[in-house]
């Protein structure tokens, strides 16, 4: 995830957090594509950032080794909670499911995809 100034931005980008108002009101929700007339509107509410989903551009792919090492030591501490260990077991799953995927496509990197920094 990235934060951009909105004239960086591109069609097809998707947002990953909400657009919101000073006060929290939430504008745009996360998960929407960016469009030219999102832009537009966006532009006149006064908008100047959206973060966007994806990895700042030339950065260095984080492979799913990586990303399984991290998980490991974020739930280091809790090896007796059967519900964090579903959850670690859960994100677990998913980057190596990520990481099938890019092997498929043919992607240098296994695990790139945001799990939030995992």
């Amino acid at each position: 995830m990235r934060k951009i100034a909105l004239d960086a931005a591109e069609e097809g980008m998707v947002l990953a957090k909400p657009v919101t108002r000073d006060n929290g009101m939430v504008l745009v929700a996360a998960g929407t594509a960016v469009t030219a007339a999102l832009l537009d509107r966006l532009r006149r509410m006064g908008i100047d950032r959206i973060v966007v989903e994806g990895d700042e551009p030339g950065a260095a792919p984080v492979d799913a080794a990586v990303r399984l090492a991290r998980l490991d030591h974020l739930f280091r501490g809790f090896q007796d909670n059967v519900f964090m260990m579903k959850i670690k077991a859960m994100v677990a799953r998913r980057i190596a499911r990520k990481a099938q995927a890019a092997a498929a496509q043919g992607g240098e990197d296994a695990g790139n995809g945001s799990a939030h920094g995992v």
